[in-house]
């Protein structure tokens, strides 16, 4: 069921390449199980697309309401840290601007 959810041929996508390809891969397995007549594989898909959104919607949620990324020990999430805005790091780009528009 879950084959071809990572490719193994060498590239060297990051840890949060890799992530946003599996949770993708899962949501397309799953929203295509949803319209086969084999509920049971639906199910089953869901379940497992459901569990592993879990630990990503939980970093969301720190990210967005406490401004953390302590839970993101594997650099998984698709937000990263660059610098801090007192080391003129903490913009968009990392230069301290806040990016398109400043």
């Amino acid at each position: 069921i879950l084959q071809g959810a990572l490719h193994h041929d060498g590239s060297s996508a990051s840890p949060a390449q890799q992530a946003h390809q599996a949770l993708a891969y899962m949501h397309t397995a799953t929203a295509k199980a949803r319209k086969l007549p084999d509920r049971a594989r639906y199910r089953v898909l869901h379940r497992i697309f459901a569990a592993t959104m879990k630990p990503y919607l939980g970093m969301l949620e720190t990210w967005l309401f406490e401004g953390s990324l302590v839970a993101d020990k594997r650099a998984e999430f698709f937000v990263h840290i660059v610098g801090s805005v007192s080391e003129g790091g903490g913009g968009i780009d990392g230069s301290g601007a806040g990016g398109a528009g400043e």
